[in-house]
């Protein structure tokens, strides 16, 4: 199950940031994966809540976006939606078609609670 060694690399991105901003815990991380990428969104949910564990994200929660899949035809010579490796152009019906998007997996935003913001609170 690769999805673990993806929400390793997540906690990994975090726990870099968070240490960066001298953030004290983190409470919500958004990653982007593209509807082409391969991953298995259940999978990678679940294995997020166990790596997880004792690090500064102990407590976070895990938001999924799912950019659309997308590819340039050379027959119409469009961009187009492109939901599934093998699939036709959807507005020409050729099969020249070269994935452009969709396919990577990010960390998009963390948000997390610095010492900063716990002085703010005591004001």
């Amino acid at each position: 199950m690769h999805e673990v060694s993806l929400a390793e690399g997540v906690i990994d991105v975090v726990e870099r940031a968070a240490e960066g901003a001298h953030a004290t815990a983190v409470s919500e991380v958004r990653v982007a994966v593209g509807e082409l990428s391969n991953v298995e969104i259940e999978a990678l949910a679940f294995a997020f809540e166990s790596v997880k564990k004792g690090t500064v994200a102990n407590d976070a929660k895990l938001v999924i976006d799912r950019p659309e899949g997308r590819a340039w035809c050379m027959t119409c010579q469009k961009d187009v939606p492109y939901h599934r490796f093998g699939d036709a152009c959807p507005i020409c019906g050729g099969y020249q078609v070269v994935v452009s998007g969709g396919r990577d997996m990010r960390v998009v935003d963390i948000k997390a609670t610095t010492p900063e913001d716990s002085d703010k609170a005591d004001s």
